[in-house]
C-alpha cells in the first residue's frame, strides 16, 4: 500500500488530542503477521469502553477499525463492554509520524515502530516488548 494514499487531517489540537489518548489509553505494538507478512506488523490499539469516542476518533483519522471485545482472556461478568480502535501497518506509520511530536508516554515506542522497516527487525521486537511489559 502507498503510503501517499494515507493523509493525516488533524488540526494541532486535535493531534495533541488523540496523543493523549495514545499515551493513556493505547498500545503500540509489533503483531506476528502470519503468511502473508513474516515480518510481523506495527499495531496500534486503544482500548476504551467508550465505543462513541472511539468511533469519533477512527472518522477524525479518515482510517482504522473499532472493535468489540474485551482484553485477550481478562473476561469479568461485571466490567463493561471494552472497545478497540486499530490502526495497522502503513496506516500506523502514517499516523504514528504525525503524531509523534505530541507523544509523551508512548513516544519510544513509536520512534522505534517508525523504524520497524529499516532496522534489526529482532532488536526492535525486543524492545517494544521490554516497553510493553507491566510494571515498567
Amino acid at each position: 500500500m502507498p503510503l501517499k494514499k494515507y493523509h493525516i487531517n488533524l488540526t494541532d489540537v486535535e493531534k495533541a488530542y488523540l496523543a493523549g489518548f495514545i499515551d493513556g489509553e493505547g498500545c503500540l505494538t509489533i503483531k506476528n503477521g502470519g503468511p502473508n507478512c513474516p515480518n510481523g506488523r506495527i499495531q496500534l490499539n486503544i482500548y476504551n469502553t467508550n465505543e462513541v469516542i472511539l468511533r469519533y476518533i477512527r472518522d477524525k483519522v479518515g482510517f482504522g477499525c473499532v472493535y468489540v471485545g474485551t482484553k485477550e482472556g481478562k473476561y469479568n461478568s461485571k466490567a463493561k463492554t471494552c472497545w478497540r480502535y486499530e490502526v495497522a501497518a502503513c496506516q500506523c506509520f502514517v499516523l504514528l509520524s504525525s503524531l509523534l511530536p505530541y507523544l509523551r508516554v508512548k513516544r519510544e515506542q513509536a520512534e522505534l515502530l517508525l523504524q520497524y522497516g529499516d532496522s534489526n527487525k529482532n532488536e526492535i521486537r525486543g524492545k517494544i516488548h521490554n516497553l510493553n511489559k507491566r510494571g515498567i
